[in-house]
């Protein structure tokens, strides 16, 4: 792959990943281009980056999802533009290299890879993981995602990459925007015509430890996000939730009963009602 391509690392602090998933990204950057870590979190910078890092720092009352990712774009001199969070950890040094191979494709304008649970996480969460992110890749495009029913667009900024110019022609990310800036801009892109693709085979370790007050905050705020797209009439026409919405929860079910039984089962149910109950919350713009 000859295109050169920036990796940004966005950080709001307080991951014990970063200096790992920087090393990692330096070890992927294949040539001209540049590592850089946007820093969002209270206080100084992390001492001792690692050498080569490009480290531009944000005020925690300044951040914004969509503006950030917007300022990683302005800066960018590539013509591909790869997206790390600060705990998701390439495996191996070839995952750059995986993830960028599809732009070979002139009509690709996003790809993102696979997330990996960390072996510490809990059983909801790697079925999540497992579910969302499958071991087979996959192109997805306006058509795919309104008539197949496995099909849906998981598109995530932990671990992702754009063609400059797709960005560009749909206006970049969307700002302000607090959650969900990574779907926005793919939506727009593929009702541009743009296709992503998934590639299984760039892979990030990456998994959460989450509350049941943190899965109804993530609910709630795919529930502002889908309300958010369907007012804005970003892809108009797609069937359900493109992020999987029930269908993503019936397969969670599946994939909980056939690795973990009835422990499987029951985290799975769990995890997903109070999920949904904040979906419904952000769906009515409750805040």
């Amino acid at each position: 792959m000859s295109c050169t391509v920036t990796i940004v690392v966005l950080s709001a602090g307080g991951s014990p990943f970063l200096h790992r998933v920087l090393s990692a990204a330096l070890a992927n950057q294949p040539g001209p281009g540049a590592v850089r870590l946007i820093w969002s979190g209270n206080g100084p910078l992390p001492p001792d980056l690692p050498s080569g890092v490009q480290a531009i720092s944000i005020k925690p009352v300044d951040f914004d999802h969509g503006g950030t990712r917007q300022l990683a774009l302005e800066l960018c001199t590539t013509e591909l533009l790869a997206f790390l969070s600060d705990d998701a950890e390439p495996v191996g040094d070839s995952w750059l290299r995986t993830l960028i191979a599809p732009f070979t494709d002139s009509g690709v304008g996003a790809v993102y890879g696979r997330q990996i649970p960390r072996p510490d996480a809990d059983v909801a969460e790697r079925v999540f993981r497992t579910s969302r992110y499958p071991s087979g890749s996959h192109f997805i495009t306006r058509h795919s995602i309104a008539t197949e029913s496995e099909i849906a667009l998981s598109i995530s900024n932990a671990n992702s990459a754009y063609r400059v110019a797709a960005l560009r022609s749909v206006g970049g990310f969307p700002r302000p925007c607090s959650y969900g800036e990574d779907l926005a801009v793919a939506l727009a892109a593929l009702d541009q015509g743009w296709r992503v693709q998934y590639v299984a085979e760039a892979e990030v370790w990456h998994s959460h430890h989450l509350s049941a007050a943190d899965l109804f905050r993530r609910g709630r705020r795919a529930g502002s996000l889908a309300l958010d797209v369907k007012e804005r009439g970003v892809a108009a026409g797609f069937r359900g939730s493109a992020s999987g919405g029930s269908r993503l929860v019936w397969k969670m079910i599946r994939t909980g009963w056939r690795e973990y039984r009835l422990k499987g089962t029951v985290a799975v149910v769990w995890a997903s009602a109070v999920r949904t109950l904040g979906y419904l919350s952000g769906r009515i713009g409750w805040r």
